[in-house]
């Protein structure tokens, strides 16, 4: 089962989400406020969700507009804290990124003021040291990515951009991105596997000139109108990476390539 990323432009500016840009950036600013807190009691080990902010605020029970991540097990109280070796376990499902966080007692969840990007359907379990709940979790507390995007390296994904002009990125599973509304850049790399776009219109640009097999312009890419009656699968020599455009029988031409 494909993993979901959805975008959201949840100040409805037009804007959208650089996907790419906002994980640089969580990167290299994300500063945890304390060590987080768990759904099912703040200041307990355990819980549905996790969740941290790099506000000022100590406790989730007050908002504010600092960026937050939440992450979700799927099922009650199953993501845990062990103090004596250290190491988060149980499952994972998904992980959202946003600003503001509130905590609602009656659902027992956390919930972004305003919400960024939501990945679902991971799938990930794990216990003891170096699992792939622990390495996810932990490398978000520790503002880094990695381990997350690994996972999303690791699977098939379907990524439906916001409202805005957003900056959509191929990862390495066979993917499927549909921009929306606003003027969006579909951005791939070499090794991005077997790739659909299904939504690319006027104002909207693929980014593979110099980042995607060897492509360095609009005349290295095989453009095949045939092999999929109604579609373009675009393609390069010496790689089975293929992006298949949707509804582009003929016109795929150069203004669409950056």
């Amino acid at each position: 089962m494909a993993v979901t990323i959805n975008l959201s432009d949840a100040n409805n500016d037009g804007t959208g989400i650089n996907m790419p840009a906002y994980f640089a950036d969580f990167n290299q600013n994300f500063d945890r406020s304390g060590w987080g807190h768990f759904s099912s009691n703040p200041f307990d080990f355990n819980g549905n969700n996790y969740a941290a902010t790099n506000g000022s605020a100590l406790l989730p029970f007050v908002s504010d507009d600092a960026q937050s991540f939440i992450v979700d097990s799927g099922s009650a109280g199953d993501i845990s804290y062990s103090l004596i070796n250290h190491v988060l376990s149980g499952t994972l499902d998904s992980v959202s990124f946003g600003h503001g966080l509130d905590y609602n007692s009656s659902s027992d969840s956390f919930a972004h003021t305003t919400n960024d990007i939501s990945i679902s359907g991971l799938g990930l379990s794990g216990s003891g040291s170096g699992n792939p709940v622990h390495n996810v979790v932990y490398g978000l507390m520790s503002n880094n990515t990695t381990a997350l995007e690994a996972q999303l390296d690791a699977n098939d994904l379907v990524i439906n951009g916001s409202s805005g002009a957003d900056t959509i990125q191929s990862y390495a599973g066979d993917d499927t991105l549909t921009g929306n509304t606003g003027n969006d850049i579909f951005v791939f790399s070499s090794g991005s596997g077997t790739d659909v776009i299904t939504d690319l219109a006027a104002g909207d640009v693929i980014d593979v000139l110099g980042n995607w097999n060897g492509v360095s312009e609009f005349d290295d890419l095989i453009i095949d109108y045939a092999s999929d009656p109604g579609n373009a699968v675009i393609s390069a020599a010496g790689t089975t990476d293929t992006i298949t455009v949707e509804g582009f029988s003929s016109g795929l031409d150069e203004s669409f390539f950056i």
